[in-house]
Parts: structure tokens; C-alpha cells; sequence
């Protein structure tokens, strides 16, 4: 079992705020239990639970939730969909990412689709939501990948995920992220799907992170990659605000939506 889905699995064990003992869970699991108080400080760093004596507790409150998520900056996401599916050559094979950003640039692709008939794509994600808003569109070739689904993000972790990656090649990757930082890079608050970003970004010729502004000078808790890894960032920035000068400064490219 990758660890990933192991600690996607830890999470849900804890999930409402359950009390386990590390020995109930690492029998659980099939791990030392050495190997399972990594996992529980991993996540405890992350702030996704609390470490007690002997084992953990679930956070009450949890992740904020994806449907939360999808109502902030509706608006600026929209945008930063639309700019991302405007940069879709035809024909291109595309790797989109899971996350609400990620769920627009979907839509936009749909609405492109729809108003442009010429228009062709073919596009691989590991979030069944978008896979869901992209199927039923002749046009649009859709590659639903497969493993263990996180519902706070929609998308599928695990091995399988990350193995059948290493097996593909794209033109494009679209990637959400949580945090960029000029100094830090690029970011993520969870550690699942960090290994997808980073196999996908090996397979990929061109990777633009979407993201809206609030995640610029933001550092989450695992590294993703490095700036100068991307070919750019898609955000919602005025091109008159100097914000915009800041993040050029940092990055290989900005495209302002």
C-alpha cells in the first residue's frame, strides 16, 4: 500500500473526531507501528489531526470541504478557467488537475467545445467531478483515472493513480496548488496527490499552475516543485496591479485572467 492511501486511510479511521491507538492502527494497516507514528507526526505537521499519547484524534471540523471551497472566488476562478482554456491547442493531450480552479478550467473546455465544433481535446484527470462535467462531450476524449477517492478534494490517490501516470505523456498539465512562494516554490497542503503533481510534471511538455491570488506568498506543507519547473501561473490579477510585476519577477511567466 502506497503511503498515501495509507494515511488517506489513517484519516478516515479518524474521521469526526475518533480516538485510535497507534497499535490498533498499525495492525490495521499492516505496518510497524513505528512506520504508523511517522505517518500520524506526517499528518499532525499538516494540521489534518492531533497526536495524543499513544495515538491520534480526528480533527472535529475536518477540511473546510470542496463544496465550501467551490463557493470562494467563484468569480476569479471562472476567469482563470476561461485563460487556461484558451491556451488548448487542438488535438492536445491534457492532464487536468483536481480542485475547484482545476474544476473551471474543465468548464471552460466544455463551453469551448460547445461554441467551436473544430474544437478537440483529449483530456486525463484524476478528479471524478471533472470527469463527470467533461463526459458526454463528443468532441472531448475523457480519461477517467482510477484508485482510492478523497472526498475532500473529489479526486483519486494511491498507487494506482501514480503508476498509471508514469506510463503517459501530455502536452499540457494544469495544476492546482496551495501555495506558491518565490523562495519555497510551489506547495501543497496535503500530502495526498503530491506524488501525482510531481509524476505528471516529469510527463508532461508544458505545465501552467492555476491558482487565484490568495495562494501567492502562501507555503503549505509539502513540496511540490521548484517555479522555474512550470512553464507559468495563471492568476486573477488586474494587469495594472503590481502584484503582477511581483509574481513575473518569480516565475517563467504570468498570464493575468
Amino acid at each position: 500500500m502506497l503511503r498515501d492511501e495509507r494515511m488517506n486511510r489513517i484519516l478516515g479511521a479518524l474521521k469526526g473526531g475518533q480516538t485510535r491507538r497507534t497499535s490498533e492502527l498499525a495492525a490495521a494497516f499492516g505496518v510497524s507501528e513505528m512506520t504508523l507514528r511517522r505517518d500520524l507526526d506526517y499528518l499532525d505537521a499538516a494540521g489534518l489531526i492531533r497526536r495524543l499519547r499513544g495515538g491520534a484524534v480526528g480533527l472535529e471540523g475536518g477540511d473546510p470541504g470542496f463544496g465550501r471551497r467551490a463557493q470562494q472566488n467563484t468569480g476569479e476562478k471562472r476567469r482563470i478557467g476561461r485563460a487556461a482554456a484558451a491556451l488548448v491547442q487542438p488535438g492536445a493531450s491534457i492532464y487536468l488537475d483536481a480542485g475547484t480552479t482545476a474544476l473551471e478550467v474543465g468548464r471552460a473546455l466544455v463551453e469551448r467545445a460547445r461554441t467551436d465544433p473544430t474544437f478537440t481535446a483529449r483530456i486525463t484527470t484524476p478528479a471524478v467531478n471533472i470527469g463527470a462535467e467533461l463526459a458526454g462531450i463528443d468532441t472531448l476524449k475523457v480519461h477517467q483515472l482510477g484508485g482510492q477517492i478523497d472526498p475532500t478534494t473529489m479526486a483519486v490517490t494511491g498507487a494506482t493513480l501514480v503508476h498509471d501516470l508514469g506510463q503517459m505523456n501530455f502536452d499540457l498539465f494544469f495544476m492546482g496548488i496551495t501555495g506558491i512562494d518565490p523562495d519555497r516554490g510551489l506547495t501543497n497542503s496535503s500530502p495526498f496527490g503530491v506524488e501525482a503533481k510531481r509524476t505528471a510534471l516529469a510527463r508532461t511538455r508544458e505545465t501552467w499552475v492555476v491558482a487565484d491570488h490568495g495562494k501567492w506568498r502562501q507555503i503549505s506543507a509539502y513540496q511540490v516543485a521548484a517555479l522555474g519547473d512550470v512553464a507559468g501561473l495563471i492568476v486573477d490579477v488586474d494587469p495594472a496591479d503590481p502584484l503582477l510585476g511581483e509574481m513575473a519577477a518569480a516565475l517563467p511567466a504570468v498570464r493575468p485572467a
